[in-house]
């Protein structure tokens, strides 16, 4: 059986990695169209696809923190 500690850390642990991942997510969404032309539906897609998983992210990452509270 889990302590209470172990799993506290480990849904903190969860959490961070989460959040990195969404700030990673969003790096891509706001430095790829400053440094890279955007030149076809393809690419905007991408970047639609990014910005989703950023958000997804940091709303895994909010539960993880809510679960440990």
């Amino acid at each position: 059986m889990i302590n209470k500690k172990s799993k506290k850390a480990f849904f903190r642990t969860l959490s961070a990695i989460s959040a990195n991942l969404s700030a990673g997510w969003f790096g891509v969404v706001f430095i790829a169209p400053s440094s890279v032309s955007i030149t076809s539906i393809k690419e905007v897609v991408f970047l639609i696809c990014d910005l989703f998983f950023g958000i997804l992210f940091m709303f895994i990452s909010y539960k993880f923190e809510k679960s440990i509270l």
